[in-house]
Order: structure tokens, then C-alpha cells, then sequence
């Protein structure tokens, strides 16, 4: 929680304020693509912050951020000048929603280990291909609930850390199914009967 302190009837109050009441903003600056990595975004997204400023020399930065931003549930770019950028939180009814986007990860993945598992069954590679493609929802809505966990807490603040640590292990999760199918599509590799039961758990 953070202090603040005001003034009233000539008294000085300290009082903490709550998880997600200050709109808490950060300045980056990413000169030039080479120097540009998304989780320069992504971090202080997570961390709660509404508003992030980008700053840069070359004019490429700008694609980048373009690029990164539509992953960021909520964050839009709001001004947009020759040298930088604004990244501004436009959906703070949204992160009232949390319960609902942790279950709609949950039903991706699921989804994804299901419809995968038939898929390498059958040597469905179109179907493989458009699977791995889900990855980018599961990072945006996996990107999301850190981001409210950290901003806010949980409401049951002793299952705060676990929680975080869940909604990270399911993107990771994503990311694991996403390799197995980029992988059977690129190599048409043939599965053994056995690993496809094992597969399927």
C-alpha cells in the first residue's frame, strides 16, 4: 500500500491508500529497435501501471510498440508524437472482470490440450497450425490477470501469491502446447501410438 498525506482543518493526515487507487504512471526510453524488448511494456503493464510513456529516436520503435500493445487487454496508444508515446489504460471497468477472464484462460487451454490432442490424433496440421495461433490470447488474457493481481491484490489475500503463481504456470502452460504443435507442423514428425495415449493423460 502506499502513503498519502493531505491536509485538512489545518491537520496534516497520513493514511495508506488502497491496492489500484493511484493511477501510477513510468517513462521509458527505447532509442532504437535493437534496444527494444517487449517486456519493456509488458513489466510495467503487469506492475499496474495505467499510463506509459515510450520514449525514442527512431521511428521504428513506434511499429514495436504498435505491435505490443494490442496483447495489453485495456491499454491503448493515446498520443502518439515524433520521438514518443502514450500507453493509457482505457478500460478500468474491464478489471472488474478478472474472475471471468482467469476462467476464459482456464477454458483456452483446456481447449487447446483437447482439440490438440485429436488433432495430432488425426495428423490434422491446418488444425494444429490455427491452434498454436491461440497462444497470443492466452499471453493477453495470462498478461491481464498479473496485471489485476498485482494492481488490486485478491480478495483473499493469503491465496494472493499462489494465484499469481497459477495464472503463470497456465501461460506457460500456452506456450508449451503452442511448441508441440508449431513443431508436428513444421516437421510432419510421426507419433508413436504410445506418446499420443500419454498425450492425451
Amino acid at each position: 500500500d502506499e502513503v498519502e498525506v493531505s491536509d485538512a482543518d489545518n491537520a496534516l493526515l497520513i493514511s495508506a491508500s488502497r491496492k489500484g487507487e493511484l493511477t501510477l504512471k513510468k517513462e521509458i526510453k527505447v532509442p532504437t529497435p535493437y534496444e527494444y524488448m517487449n517486456r519493456l511494456i509488458d513489466i510495467p503493464y503487469i506492475q499496474g501501471y495505467d499510463e506509459i510513456i515510450i520514449h525514442f529516436e527512431d521511428a521504428k520503435v513506434m511499429n514495436l510498440v504498435v505491435e505490443e500493445a494490442e496483447k495489453l487487454l485495456g491499454m491503448e496508444i493515446v498520443n502518439q508524437a515524433e520521438t514518443s508515446c502514450t500507453l493509457k489504460n482505457v478500460a478500468e471497468a474491464l478489471e472488474q472482470e478478472f474472475d471471468n477472464i482467469l476462467r476464459r484462460l482456464f477454458l483456452l487451454i483446456k481447449s487447446m490440450a483437447e482439440d490438440s490432442y485429436a488433432a495430432v490424433k488425426e495428423k490434422d496440421y491446418e488444425r494444429l497450425k490455427n491452434i498454436a495461433d491461440l497462444e497470443r490470447m492466452c499471453n493477453k488474457y495470462a498478461l491481464f490477470c498479473l496485471r489485476i493481481v498485482n494492481k488490486y491484490g485478491y480478495k483473499n489475500s493469503k491465496e494472493e501469491k499462489f494465484v499469481f503463481h497459477t495464472i503463470a504456470v497456465l501461460e506457460q502452460l500456452a506456450d508449451h502446447y503452442t511448441y508441440i504443435c508449431k513443431h508436428l507442423v513444421e516437421t510432419k514428425e510421426k507419433i508413436a501410438p504410445e506418446t499420443i495415449m500419454f498425450y492425451k493423460g
